[in-house]
């Protein structure tokens, strides 16, 4: 970068105090020129001696008045840059016992660190600060990747790559992240890898990423979002019935066009789909095959989750449960002895297992709970001029006189007397 002696001439397009007539609104900041002055914004941001005395940012430059700008160009001009050896150094190290001195170009160039917050410190390439790097040092020729551009980037901190502080063992570099910033700006800038905004946002300022206090450059574009505010306007239904073209649009009519209520992307004539009024639900092909599958999973969630719970009250009641989706019936435990008694209770409701004649040596019937329990029911046609279709087995059941048929068939007539007489 070709610099002007401060014994020369200056042009009117140099910085005064950089003596550059680089226009870099990216690296040097924006410059401006009132009267006799120009300087670049960050020039005036990080020399030692220049403060901001103006009431509000637009009196002199950007705050900074005229004469107070002269006195730091005056000051710098007996200083001498550590890395162009040329007079005019307005930059200095912030540490106290340094007395390294620079221009600030020259310090972009050379490693030092520029912190664009706060007092906008700057530390010179011996005591910039520097990150932590992981508790195991990398193999020699291992590689990583960048978050941002997805090139190769060296698994170490350094003047040109910079450790992620939120994701563990990720890098990226500073160009890199740095033209993310100036495209984010400071409200929408954040990790590219977990999207932290608050750690991502302070580590990077700590180590001389500059993030301007605007809003994005995306939504800075002239007519960025006018395509938000067009409507689609066209019949998207495999026939459409309009003679006028699918793109006839007339309201409070059957040709308006009426938009899916789901996505908004696809529209339809209220005639080609059978609507009558503009107000009626319609759904695209594309919507109402997400939904109908959607409504399928809820329907077979539900039914498997009333069957877990049905499953675990008979798990525990002894009564029926569910076995890879088929009904099961209980294990029948045989009994100590086969003499039961019915003690009272209803044949005709469903109930225990306790209830039907138990499995025994005496009983080679074995007659299951629910089969009984249709008998049952079926009594009261038995004896009212209905044909006696009861299977062998109730038969045998009932006039066994080993079991407890006996007992049970006195029950039955009793119950069938009983029936008949309320009737009547």
């Amino acid at each position: 970068m070709k610099r002007a002696n401060c014994l020369q001439s200056v042009s009117d397009d140099c910085c005064i105090l950089c003596k550059s007539s680089v226009d870099d609104a990216q690296r040097l900041g924006e410059k401006r020129t009132l009267d006799d002055v120009t300087i670049h914004y960050f020039c005036a941001l990080f020399a030692s001696g220049l403060h901001q005395n103006g009431e509000r940012d637009a009196e002199g430059i950007w705050g900074f008045l005229l004469d107070d700008i002269r006195g730091e160009a005056r000051r710098a001009r007996r200083l001498t840059c550590a890395f162009c050896k040329q007079c005019g150094a307005s930059v200095g190290c912030l540490v106290k016992s340094c007395h390294s001195a620079f221009h600030f170009p020259c310090g972009l160039d050379n490693g030092v660190l520029n912190q664009y917050c706060g007092s906008f410190s700057s530390y010179c390439e011996k005591h910039r600060l520097c990150q932590e790097g992981p508790d195991k040092k990398p193999s020699v020729g291992a590689v990583d990747t960048c978050a941002v551009c997805l090139c190769s980037v060296e698994p170490m901190p350094s003047v040109k790559v910079l450790m992620v502080p939120c994701c563990q063992n990720s890098y990226i570099h500073r160009e890199c992240i740095q033209q993310q910033a100036l495209a984010s700006g400071l409200h929408f800038f954040k990790c590219p890898l977990c999207n932290n905004k608050e750690l991502f946002t302070a580590e990077m300022l700590k180590f001389g990423i500059y993030i301007p206090d605007r809003d994005a450059s995306w939504e800075q574009e002239a007519n960025a979002f006018n395509d938000l505010l067009e409507r689609h306007c066209f019949c998207d239904v495999a026939k459409c019935r309009c003679k006028f073209g699918r793109g006839y649009n007339e309201v409070d009519s059957c040709w308006e066009i009426m938009l899916c209520d789901s996505c908004g992307s696809e529209g339809t004539h209220l005639a080609c789909s059978g609507l009558k009024t503009a107000m009626d639900d319609w759904m695209c092909n594309a919507c109402d095959a997400v939904f109908v599958k959607v409504s399928k999973e809820k329907e077979r969630k539900r039914r498997n989750s009333e069957k877990r719970k049905f499953a675990a009250v008979s798990g525990s009641s002894g009564s029926s449960s569910y076995r890879n989706g088929r009904r099961v019936c209980p294990r029948i435990v045989e009994p100590k002895s086969y003499d039961v008694e019915l003690r009272g209770r209803s044949l005709l409701s469903p109930s225990s297992s306790n209830d039907a004649p138990h499995r025994s040596v005496d009983n080679p019937y074995k007659p299951r709970r629910r089969c009984l329990s249709r008998y049952v029911q079926r009594h009261k046609k038995v004896g009212s001029g209905v044909p006696d279709d009861r299977p062998r087995w109730v038969k045998n059941l009932l006039n066994d006189d080993i079991h407890t048929g006996r007992n049970l068939g006195a029950k039955l007539s009793f119950m069938h007397t009983s029936e008949s007489e309320s009737q009547e």
